[in-house]
């Protein structure tokens, strides 16, 4: 890792870190699927199925964890729509 996200990562708590790490990874997805939409490739579809596959199981879970599962599809529903 960098010097910037080293020293970022060294002052967090191992949960932190590793939802950090988690977040990272989520916009690494979002960036990846936004490039392929100017490449003309057979592979990109394939890209942006399983992009959406893991943003729906990611949904999934979050849902299954939580405690009042109703308030929290309501508080996050629009978020995950965009």
């Amino acid at each position: 890792m960098g010097f910037p996200i080293r020293l970022v990562l060294g002052v967090l708590t191992m949960r932190e870190k590793v939802k950090t790490i988690y977040d990272l990874i989520m916009v690494l997805l979002v960036v990846l699927t936004i490039l392929t939409l100017w490449i003309d490739h057979s592979v990109n579809s394939t890209i942006n199925t399983v992009v959406w596959l893991i943003f729906l199981i990611d949904y999934l879970v979050r849902i299954f964890v939580s405690k009042n599962k109703w308030e929290f599809v309501k508080k996050t529903l629009f978020y995950y729509l965009l």
